[in-house]
């Protein structure tokens, strides 16, 4: 089965993507030409570990900018 869903990058860029039954959201992020180390992924306001399985929700990604 595979999950159509709809990803908002808070930089205000929205993408529909699709991901089979299973897939993490590592491979979500990869699949859309994301570095995963560079970014936090949330669902419906809450941070997702890179290797949970994607579920329908409200699914936002935040770039992470180092200050040094």
């Amino acid at each position: 089965m595979i999950i159509k869903i709809k990803v908002t990058i808070v930089a205000g860029e929205e993408r529909y993507t699709e991901v089979p039954d299973g897939g993490d959201y590592e491979s979500l992020l990869i699949n859309l030409g994301i570095n995963p180390e560079t970014v936090i992924v949330y669902r419906d306001q809450q941070v997702m570990p890179l290797d949970e399985c994607v579920e329908l929700g409200d699914i936002k990604i935040l770039k992470v900018v180092p200050w040094g």
